[in-house]
Order: structure tokens, then C-alpha cells, then sequence
């Protein structure tokens, strides 16, 4: 069976046949149980009078949602984690600021969450178990599972919580849930070095940990480093098998990521360059049986002795038929030109990476939608080649920041490589945006810390409206800003305008919202990532009883 036969298999609704004990459906966040009483009329629906399977919504039973978890990345480390005492010429940075920055919000009877920070032990390593964090206080499980539709003076009222943890290695967040509802919390890795070859600006969101993850565009090519990480923070074992999509004809060897095991509360860490050597746009797909986990890559570049790029190239939305790169910036082409001498064939400009999955070639197209109303067509090759990664580059397009939408005919997956400077032999970073989901109804968004942060939000064929509502450094609720959005456009939203702002929400209504950030950091710092959807949604799973 093809990889493309898999990705169109999932998009199929779940079809239910009457079989010899039943079957429960569990859920994993909101959590939902087809119990025994029930199975009398899930089986009367199953079948329908032709005597062929049916689609159905199956009842559901409430059961109380476990924590929310999210898996964040260390801060960026060196490949050999070497340094030096010459604070001029040490790999390893002098001058960095890093931390995580987390918001959450609370039920209708303010109470806040209890969320707690527990470090990831490396694989194998010889760490005892670790200790996790108390950012909030807990609310003992007896009180936490009532529903609370008010305050203690009769009001409503929602109020947030903004937390920052300055632990370096990789965390699991853990957000309590409250009256039977998932809490809503969102978090952001934010580093700025000034120094040493990993310097420059990188952020990457606090992620849901995921049985099925796609990575784009990692480049293993003379004068970059991958580092994959693999972390898992659920409570179960996970057996992760990864693939590779290079841009050559060189088949990548994956070797023992095939059936990796990794156990709860560790992760695992490898050079990309003994999967993929000398490849310039690599993509990957990691997926797991067992645990949840989380997958990044960190991807930095030096240029001789120059620090020429460091961020993080996280999860984006899994192959399909349509993609959205929430947010890409593209710098005037005069600097793209500038930055591009003596890069040996290395790309100064922007780029799209797009990789097919399956066995047969796609017929892609793409359109940039700026944010000052204008689109433009990205000029693509007539066919991207089955079981690779394509780069485009996106020098011709006007300086400005951009949602970028892929169609095709097969299932593909994307991002967008970001870049700033203006001399090869100056420092100047780069930025990975990854495909991101419409939005759901309500988000939360935590912006990177320092720097200039910017959101762009986009719509698709069908109008849309936004309702944003800063949170503070207090966790005070600003008053909402609403902003329509016509079809086919994108709306650019600078946060500082809501005033001391480190997060915020999002809602929207009409047709389907993309969104993303990116944030400018001194004279050539910048980072971009993608707004998933939060993780409360509940998420069903068939589990066939003997």
C-alpha cells in the first residue's frame, strides 16, 4: 500500500459494521464512551437497509478530561555541545536570553488551572526521574471536576494567567482540566543569542504531542545542522518509526528511527545528517504507536565563521489536497542580492518547500496573498516529483509578509524558510513556518518574548470575521477587537496596538481562518511559527472488543 493511499484513507469517516462484542469509542481529551446499553442502537445505525456499512455520529457519554499536555524544546544547544574560553571565538553563545512564556485561561468562576513544567531526561541517559514544576497551584481533583458556571459574587468572569519557566531543557507543560473541560493554554520557546554560532532569534510553540507529525524542510547541506528531537511525554511508551523525503535521488536511510521505543518522560536526539547527507530540503514524517509524542527539528546555519541562521522547524498540518503557510516575509531584493554573494549556490531569498508523499507526482499551484491586499502567483514546475522535496524560491515576489495557498491533485505537505540580512559576511538569521489548520472556534495565542511581534491572519474563498482580546502581563482581558476579513485576503494585526500584551485570544466566525506570528529581534533577528488549533478539542479512537 502507498503512502498516498494511507493519507486519503484517513480523511475517510469511520464506517462501522456490526461485529461479536461491540465496539467503545474513548476519548482523549473531552473523552467520550460508547457504553454496552448503547450497542443495541449503534449496530441498528451501523447497517442501513442495502445491508452495506453506514456512517453515523455515535452516542456519547461524558467522562471527566484528563490534563492537557504540551511538549516545548530546549534551548538551542550546539551539535557537540563544546565551547570555548575565548568569548570571541566560542561556538557557544555569552549573550542569550531564553525561557518559556505560557498563558492559560480560566473557567467561568475564574479559577485558574493548576499547570505544572516537568523536564524531558534524555534518552539512556543516567538522570533520575524528573521533578515537575508547580507554576500554578493545583485545585484538589474533588473541587477541580465541578462545574463552575460562575464567580463567588454571581458574575462571569474569565480571567487569564501569563507564566514564564526559565529552564533550559525540554518541558512537559501540564494544564489541568476543569469542571470536565480541557484548559486552554498555549506556550512559546523564545531564545535570543547574541553570539557564537547559534546566534540569533528563535521561537517554536509548545506543541501537542501527536501519533502521526510532519517536518519540512531541513537542510543537511556543507555548512548546516539538523538536530531531530523526539520527545514523549505521555505516561506510555512510544515505538516511533520515521521516513525521510530528500530532494535528490539519494534514498535517505532512517536506520534505527525505523522502530525507535522511546520511553515516558525522555526523548531522543539525532544529527539528520547520517539520514540524509548533503541535502539541501528534507522532509520528514514521524509516527508512533503507544505514546503520543512531539517532534522538532532545530536547523542552524554558519557561513565560514558566520552565524547565518537558528530557529526551529516544528509540526504543520498533515498532507492534503489544499495548504496554508500562515505567515512568510519576504525582504526587499536588493539585500536578498546582497546577502547571496559567496554563498557558493546557497539560497539568500526566501522559499517554499513543498514534499509529495506518495507514489505518483503532483501538479501544485500556489498563491502568495499579501498583506496590503495584492496576490501573486508563485511560478511552480509543471510536476513536483513523487517522494520528494521541492525548494522554490520566492526572490520574485514584492517585500512584504505573506499567507502562502498550495492546491494540487495529490496530497502534499509545506513550509516556508524565511530570511533576513544584507551581508553574507554579517550575521543574519532565518525563520521556518510550517502548514498550519483552520482555526478552531476559540484560541489562545502566546507570543515569543522580545522582540517585534506581528500576526497574520487569512481566509480562503468565504469571508471571514476575527474577535481578538489582549491578555496582559497581569492576565487582564482587554475589551475585543473585531476585524473582518473579505474571501482570498489576509488582515496583518500588530498586538502592541491592545496595548502590554503577551497573549491573546482569538475567535472567529464565518469561513475558515489561517493564522500565524513573526517577530523581528535587533537588525536582523527573526522568527515566524504557525497557530495551530488548541489542544481541547476531544478526539475519538475505535477500539474493537473481543
Amino acid at each position: 500500500m502507498s503512502n498516498e493511499d494511507i493519507v486519503e484513507r484517513e480523511r475517510k469517516p469511520f464506517s462501522w459494521k456490526p461485529v461479536v462484542g461491540g465496539a467503545l469509542l474513548v476519548g482523549l481529551a473531552g473523552g467520550v464512551i460508547i457504553a454496552e446499553p448503547a450497542l443495541k442502537n449503534v449496530l441498528e445505525q451501523a447497517t442501513n437497509q442495502t445491508g452495506e456499512p453506514a456512517s453515523f455520529d455515535a452516542p456519547m457519554a461524558e467522562i471527566a478530561a484528563a490534563d492537557t499536555l504540551l511538549s516545548c524544546v530546549a534551548t538551542p544547544q550546539l551539535a557537540n555541545g563544546g565551547g570555548s574560553t575565548d568569548s570571541q571565538f566560542t561556538p557557544d553563545t555569552t549573550k542569550q536570553t531564553t525561557g518559556i512564556t505560557a498563558s492559560v485561561l480560566s473557567d467561568a468562576g475564574a479559577r485558574i488551572p493548576g499547570v505544572s513544567a516537568t523536564p524531558l531526561t534524555e534518552q539512556a541517559s543516567n538522570d533520575s526521574e524528573a521533578t515537575a514544576k508547580e507554576l500554578t497551584k493545583r485545585i484538589p481533583d474533588e473541587q477541580a471536576s465541578q462545574v463552575v458556571s460562575n464567580g463567588a459574587d454571581g458574575s462571569t468572569t474569565v480571567v487569564g494567567k501569563v507564566l514564564v519557566d526559565d529552564q533550559k531543557t525540554f518541558l512537559k507543560l501540564a494544564a489541568q482540566s476543569l469542571g470536565k473541560q480541557s484548559a486552554l493554554i498555549s506556550g512559546q520557546r523564545t531564545t535570543l543569542s547574541e553570539d557564537g554560532d547559534l546566534a540569533g532569534f528563535s521561537a517554536a510553540p509548545c506543541m501537542s504531542p501527536s501519533h502521526d507529525q510532519w517536518l519540512v524542510g531541513a537542510s543537511t547541506a556543507v555548512e548546516n545542522t539538523s538536530i531531530l528531537t523526539i520527545s514523549n511525554p505521555s505516561s506510555s511508551a512510544a515505538t516511533v518509526s520515521v521516513r525521510a523525503y530528500g530532494s535528490t535521488d539519494n534514498e535517505p536511510n532512517v536506520g534505527t528511527l525505523d522502530r525507535l521505543v522511546i520511553a515516558p518522560g525522555e526523548h531522543y536526539t539525532t544529527l539528520l545528517g547520517g539520514v540524509a547527507p548533503d541535502d539541501s530540503a528534507v522532509t520528514l514524517r514521524v509516527q508512533s504507536q503507544g505514546g503520543a509524542v512531539s517532534a522538532s527539528i532545530q536547523q542552524s546555519s554558519l557561513r565560514g565563521l558566520t552565524p547565518a541562521g537558528i530557529d526551529y522547524i516544528s509540526a504543520g498540518a498533515r498532507a492534503a489536497t489544499t495548504s496554508v503557510i500562515p505567515f512568510v516575509w519576504v525582504q526587499p531584493q536588493a539585500d536578498s542580492t546582497s546577502l547571496g554573494k559567496g554563498t557558493n549556490g546557497q539560497s539568500s531569498a526566501s522559499q517554499l518547500m513543498i514534499s509529495v508523499p506518495g507514489a505518483v507526482d503532483a501538479k501544485v499551484t500556489a498563491k502568495a496573498i499579501g498583506s496590503d491586499g495584492k496576490s501573486h502567483d508563485i511560478p511552480l514546475p509543471e510536476t513536483l516529483k513523487a517522494g520528494r522535496t521541492t525548494a522554490i524560491s520566492l526572490a520574485e515576489l514584492p517585500a512584504g509578509s505573506y499567507a502562502v495557498r498550495l492546491t494540487s491533485d495529490r496530497s502534499v505537505v509545506a513550509s516556508a524558510r524565511s530570511v533576513r540580512g544584507k551581508a553574507a559576511d554579517q550575521p543574519h538569521d532565518a525563520a521556518y513556518t510550517p502548514s498550519a489548520q483552520r482555526l478552531s472556534q476559540r484560541q489562545l495565542v502566546t507570543l515569543p518574548a522580545g522582540g517585534k511581534p506581528y500576526v497574520l491572519f487569512s481566509t480562503d474563498d468565504a469571508a471571514a470575521t476575527v474577535s481578538l482580546r489582549s491578555i496582559d502581563s497581569k492576565g487582564r482581558l482587554g475589551k475585543a477587537l473585531e476585524q473582518s476579513i473579505p474571501a482570498n485576503s489576509a488582515y496583518k494585526f500588530d498586538p502592541k496596538t491592545l496595548g502590554d500584551v503577551r497573549s491573546f485570544t482569538v475567535d472567529t466566525s464565518g469561513g475558515a481562518v489561517y493564522g500565524g506570528g513573526l517577530s523581528f529581534a535587533g537588525a536582523t533577528g527573526i522568527t515566524t511559527f504557525a497557530i495551530q488549533p488548541s489542544p481541547t478539542a476531544a478526539q475519538g479512537i475505535p477500539v474493537n472488543l473481543p
